[in-house]
């Protein structure tokens, strides 16, 4: 606490600790103006200038270097509060959620731990200089969970920090929202450029943005690590490897698939809340992990919709998770398509409808197209196996077949894509063919898999 005639000598002892240690601290202004306390002016200034009388110069310099540093962290002025009682219990309550750190709550997602200590070693908080690093990853592997795990361990060492979701504001508003988020109180800059780099640039500060997809954003926000003071961590959470390259991120971590153990483990959790199932379940919550392709986001929806059923409630499940894709599933998978330009879909499509597991080469030679895969690889799309075949996770194959049949329901001759043997004998009925339509049949039924095209 800082008082206009005094107890601020505590406070470099406090900041001693605070270089030495990087213990927390929340600077309380009680009857004192911040501003006098970084200039030592006023009141204020004179007490400082009359403790400095007769004092070394290298003295003095360190102690108004430290009155400068409490002012640029975080706390709280009791001149701007509604009563000295109410303020009194805001900072113990600030305290408080700073002291008991919510990390606990991500102990149910299995592997956790394996990410943080990964991600630690990339962040190297030990070193002094700012650090930017990527997250990356496909939609529902499990990245934002990561991050504000992550967020949750490490932000009581940081003064200032800010998880920063996905922003569906105008752009005009970027920094607003970010600056008051960071800086924990409402910030307005009336349309000035560059103000992030401004008010940051000496502050040691801790930011997770998720769910990135816009260039543009990173620009605005996190430009560049220079303007964030010594010891800043800036993590970009985003499935687009190629945003992360733009900006110069080279530090990355790439969230892979769980092996199967662990997906088997990750659905038990949410459908037993064992990490192994009863003996009698064994069976079905084998298919049912390999249904999910060891996707973190599938196991949890399909696990908490089985979750306290018998075991015949499972088996009469079981043909809709074979055959269908869960709602909640299907609307977060069907983000990442939709963030995609006309030709990435078209292509998005291929793949998901004809094309997934056909060598690359043959693809690109027939579709007359060598960016579109490549910009699905990037953004986590599809992978390109070490034979060179192209792979897409079983639930992005079923959301890209949903998707083309929701475009003509009720008559399959319409479809771009006929990816089941009733519907192509339906459509080849004359009362449905559409001549003009193009499109194209896979015949999974076959025992050799052929791609049929008429254009």
């Amino acid at each position: 606490m800082l008082l206009p005639l005094g107890a601020w000598m505590n406070w470099l002892r406090v900041h001693n600790r605070l270089n030495d240690w990087g213990q927390m601290v929340i600077p309380v202004f009680y009857d004192v103006d911040p501003s006098e306390v970084r200039k030592q002016i006023g009141e204020f200034g004179d007490v400082f200038k009359k403790t400095c009388e007769d004092k070394e110069e290298d003295q003095k310099q360190r102690w108004m270097q430290a009155l400068v540093d409490i002012t640029n962290i975080a706390g709280e002025d009791l001149r701007n509060g509604p009563s000295e009682a109410a303020m009194v219990v805001k900072i113990a309550n600030d305290v408080s959620n700073k002291l008991i750190s919510p990390s606990n709550s991500f102990g149910d997602f299995v592997g956790i731990e394996a990410h943080l200590e990964a991600m630690n070693s990339i962040l190297c908080l030990e070193s002094k200089e700012a650090r930017m690093v990527g997250i990356w990853g496909p939609s529902g592997i499990g990245k934002s969970t990561i991050g504000k795990a992550l967020y949750s361990q490490l932000f009581c060492q940081f003064h200032f920090h800010a998880f920063v979701p996905h922003v569906y504001s105008m752009k005009s508003e970027w920094e607003e929202i970010f600056l008051s988020k960071i800086l924990g109180k409402d910030i307005k800059i009336g349309g000035k450029l560059g103000v992030v780099e401004q008010m940051l640039n000496q502050k040691k500060v801790l930011i997770v943005l998720d769910d990135v997809d816009d260039p543009e954003f990173l620009k605005t926000l996190v430009g560049e690590t220079k303007w964030f003071g010594p010891g800043s961590r800036i993590i970009v959470i985003t499935q687009d490897m190629q945003l992360l390259k733009a900006h110069d991120i080279d530090l990355l971590y790439e969230v892979k698939f769980p092996s199967l153990d662990l997906a088997l483990k990750m659905l038990c959790r949410s459908a037993f809340g064992e990490n192994s199932p009863p003996d009698d379940f064994k069976a079905l919550a084998f298919e049912v992990a390999v249904l999910a392709g060891n996707l973190p986001l599938g196991l949890s929806v399909l696990g908490s919709s089985l979750k306290r059923r018998t075991k015949e409630e499972w088996m009469e499940m079981m043909p809709r998770f074979r055959n269908g894709l869960n709602g909640d599933i299907m609307k977060t998978l069907r983000v990442s398509y939709d963030r995609l330009d006309q030709k990435d879909q078209d292509m998005f499509l291929y793949i998901a409808c004809l094309f997934n597991g056909f060598e690359v080469s043959y693809v690109n030679d027939l579709l007359e197209d060598n960016v579109g895969v490549t910009m699905l690889v990037e953004k986590s799309l599809i992978r390109i196996t070490p034979d060179g075949d192209i792979e897409m996770h079983n639930l992005l194959e079923k959301l890209g077949i949903e998707i083309d049949r929701a475009k003509s329901k009720g008559n399959p001759g319409k479809r771009r894509f006929l990816t089941d043997f009733e519907d192509t004998l339906r459509s080849i009925d004359r009362e449905n063919w559409d001549r003009n339509s193009s499109w194209n049949t896979f015949l999974h039924s076959f025992p050799i898999k052929r791609a049929i095209t008429n254009r």
